[in-house]
Parts: C-alpha cells; sequence; structure tokens
C-alpha cells in the first residue's frame, strides 16, 4: 500500500495487471501506465530455415502431423496437465501430434496420466534450453493454458517468431494477440474448452509472418524507451513545481 500511494506513477505490464491493482487499490487508478514486455528481436524472429531442418537439428519428430510446444517453468502453473488432455483430444481425432515441453518443473504429477492415455510416446521434456527461439521456430504452435500469468514472455516470444498461441484469458499476453495469432480461452476447466482447444488446432491455418507483424512493435528497445519516457516524466514535473519563497 506505501508503495503504490508514495509513487508518482506505477508500471504495470498488462492492463491485466492493471485491473488487479485497481481491485485493491482502486484510488491509484490514474497513476498506472500500462507498458507491455519486449522481446530481443535480434533472437526472436521468423526462421531463415525450413522448419522440418529446425526439426531434425532438435531431434524432433520431423513427420508430425502438429508439434505443440509448451516453453516455461512451473509446469503446474503453465496448465501442463490441461496441455497434455489437448494432445490427447488430438489423438482422438486421429492427429498424430507431439508435445515439445521446455523449461524448469516438476513433470512427476502428470506421469500416471500419460501412462494411462498411452502418450509417454507423445510428450518429450527438453528440459532447460539455451536456444528455446528454434523451439518456436519448429513449433506449430505454443500452448500455454496457464493458471495466471501477469504478461508471459514466452507467448511474446513465440508470437516474434511467427509461431500462433493457443493461451488463457488469465495471460496478460492474450492482450496482443489478434484473431489471426492464436486461440484464447475463458478457463480450461470448463467444459468443452479443451476440446475447442483441440479443434482450433486442428483446423486452424496461420500465416507465420502476419503473426510475427502482429507484434512487431513489442520490441525491448521500444520497451525500454516507453519506461524512460516515464522516468523523464518524472523529472519534468518535478522541476516544474514552482520555487517557494519564504
Amino acid at each position: 500500500r506505501n508503495s503504490f500511494e508514495s509513487a508518482r506513477y506505477v508500471i504495470a505490464n498488462s492492463e491485466l495487471v492493471r485491473s488487479h491493482i485497481v481491485q485493491t487499490y482502486p484510488h491509484v487508478e490514474d497513476k498506472i501506465i500500462t507498458i507491455y514486455n519486449g522481446f530481443d528481436e535480434t533472437v526472436f524472429k521468423l526462421a531463415d530455415t525450413d522448419k522440418a531442418i529446425i526439426r531434425r537439428q532438435l531431434d524432433l519428430p520431423v513427420m508430425a502431423d502438429k508439434i505443440l510446444l509448451l516453453s516455461g517453468s512451473g509446469f503446474e502453473r503453465k496448465g501442463l496437465h490441461h496441455a497434455i488432455k489437448v494432445l490427447a483430444h488430438l489423438h482422438r481425432r486421429g492427429c498424430r501430434a507431439y508435445l515439445v515441453v521446455v523449461g524448469k518443473g516438476d513433470n512427476a504429477y502428470v506421469k500416471n496420466d500419460l501412462s494411462q492415455s498411452g502418450l509417454l510416446d507423445y510428450v518429450l521434456f527438453k528440459g532447460m534450453v539455451q536456444n528455446v527461439a528454434e523451439y518456436y521456430q519448429a513449433a506449430d504452435l505454443m500452448i500455454l493454458l496457464t493458471r495466471y500469468d501477469p504478461f508471459s514472455n514466452a507467448c511474446l516470444e513465440a508470437l516474434a517468431c511467427g509461431c500462433p498461441v493457443v493461451t488463457t484469458r488469465n495471460n496478460g499476453a492474450a492482450e496482443v494477440m489478434q484473431a489471426f495469432s492464436g486461440f484464447v480461452v475463458d478457463d480450461p476447466a470448463q467444459n468443452d474448452a479443451l476440446s475447442m482447444c483441440a479443434d482450433y488446432i486442428i483446423r486452424q491455418t496461420f500465416n507465420p509472418r502476419a503473426i510475427a507483424n502482429s507484434v512487431a512493435h513489442l520490441t525491448s528497445a521500444n520497451e525500454k524507451n516507453a519506461h524512460l519516457n516515464v522516468i523523464e516524466r518524472v523529472f519534468a514535473e518535478k522541476h516544474s513545481k514552482p520555487t517557494r519563497i519564504l
């Protein structure tokens, strides 16, 4: 409370975060400025190499009908169990899809479900990787049915690589998505939500260049400049105060 009330401005990295601040501290609403996260455009970009070649280099199944990617740490919050259920829906529809998981997390809680569903060979856990951009470029779609994310950098990075995203309304990054760049569900626990995700993945076609162009303005340089503009505004307002003569 002291931080919010004493601050001249409060920067939120999504309208989702802004709304949560206002719910608790409605009197600071006029102080809040939303600045979306930015991505490194030198790293996250459209691939110059064919997708099949990238998959071979990463030891991913080249002939898969679909490759879904979950990138993030803390698998339970990021919705690994939901992603596996979407994978099951795809297989029941005759789509031989794989789920590739990169990041840090405990996957023990889904092992029994995987064994019972017969999908154990279709979920590939890659752990922490240094070349995550290549995984975005290799995947057909990023799936992050997260419980909550103020603004998922992973989703933004995927979009910058031309990779469409399936995520939830509780992810601030959903605010920068377009109708052609992915699918947003209100609550993956709702009836038919995961089935709808599977239908979308099977039926939808994507234009990677259009997806990448849709977030081209959200670079790390532009994010930094937006923060600097707020700092400059603070200094300007402080120096514009009239001097009090005693």
